[in-house]
């Protein structure tokens, strides 16, 4: 189990402080603080959620997660799941628990992810907090992570541009697996952005004793706006990677289609050499030519001459090109 614990100090700055006396100066009125528990372990999930006073039953039903939008007020906390990523295969939607009390805001990740970590990294060193509150924190924490998805959707499109660019200097260069890549990354993103949209439309009027968002509309709706906006480009980037595999499937048509004309070319060369070779290859004893001491070279140089005439001629029509 990996445990992050910070304090909003007076400055408006994340300090780390050590968590059982976070958690005991937090139950003397101290704060605000924010726990962030990164474990796959449900024991260890619990064993927080226990020590900042959630009931054994109501944590495991938390912690029972359906890795999709979900938003439930309690009587001392808001709950909310949050979609971060998709994991696995079969495909699986993995989330983050956002617990939030009066001056302590607990957010729960099962999964250990690189990503999710160098974005809690990059919050505490940036983020300088307005009002020393778990509600400003928890609406901080979502637009970071509507950021987060906005740049992860633009290295997508770059993906996808450098694709483009590199079938269009050599179809050859590139292999279908490498846009069916891309197409399985914007729709795990796709399903992310819009199980974040419906969260932030139950978030934006909601008012809670422990939690009261309606002071941050203006945060809430830099979250929702950002995420929409994912949302409607990740609906362009997957057009657009439709196209590619659509170009993929047509260059390697027209390259079956010249192959397939190629040998055409061949049959109809050799077509009047087999005509030619099955009249001479006929047993019968009074065949003209059958006694001519020129006949076989001669039969050899016209069946040549008749292959070289065919060939100039496909080739005058453009139709070996």
């Amino acid at each position: 189990m990996q445990m992050r614990c910070f304090e909003i100090d007076h400055e408006g700055r994340l300090a780390a402080v050590d968590f059982d006396g976070a958690v005991e100066s937090w139950r003397t009125g101290g704060g605000p603080f924010w726990l962030d528990i990164e474990s796959s372990d449900h024991i260890d999930q619990k064993r927080v959620l226990s020590d900042v006073g959630i009931a054994e039953e109501l944590a495991d039903e938390l912690l029972r997660s359906g890795n999709a939008a979900r938003v439930l007020p309690l009587d001392e906390a808001l709950f909310f799941e949050l979609p971060t990523r998709v994991l696995a295969d079969p495909p699986e939607l993995k989330s983050a628990l956002f617990v939030c009390f009066d001056r302590l805001l607990v957010t729960l990740r099962g999964e250990p992810s690189t990503d999710s970590t160098a974005i809690i990294e990059d919050v505490v060193k940036r983020l300088t907090v307005r009002e020393r509150s778990s509600s400003w924190l928890v609406c901080a924490l979502l637009v970071e992570l509507s950021i987060d998805l906005h740049h992860r959707t633009s290295e997508l499109r770059e993906q996808a541009a450098t694709i483009s660019r590199r079938m269009d200097a050599d179809p050859e260069a590139i292999e279908l697996q490498v846009i069916l890549d891309l197409k399985r990354q914007l729709v795990d993103l796709d399903a992310v952005a819009d199980e974040r949209g419906v969260v932030m439309d139950m978030l934006e009027p909601f008012e809670h004793p422990a939690v009261d968002l309606t002071g941050f509309v203006d945060q809430l709706r830099v979250a929702r706006v950002n995420t929409t906006a994912t949302s409607r480009r990740l609906d362009r980037l997957d057009r657009r990677a439709a196209d590619l595999q659509l170009r993929y499937d047509a260059y390697q048509q027209e390259k079956t289609n010249r192959r397939l004309g190629r040998l055409t070319i061949i049959s109809a060369i050799f077509l009047p050499l087999t005509l030619v070779a099955g009249i001479y290859g006929m047993n019968f004893n009074d065949m003209p030519e059958l006694r001519q001491p020129f006949g076989y070279p001669l039969a050899l140089g016209a069946m040549g001459l008749i292959a070289i005439g065919m060939i100039w001629w496909f080739r005058v029509r453009g139709w070996m090109d």
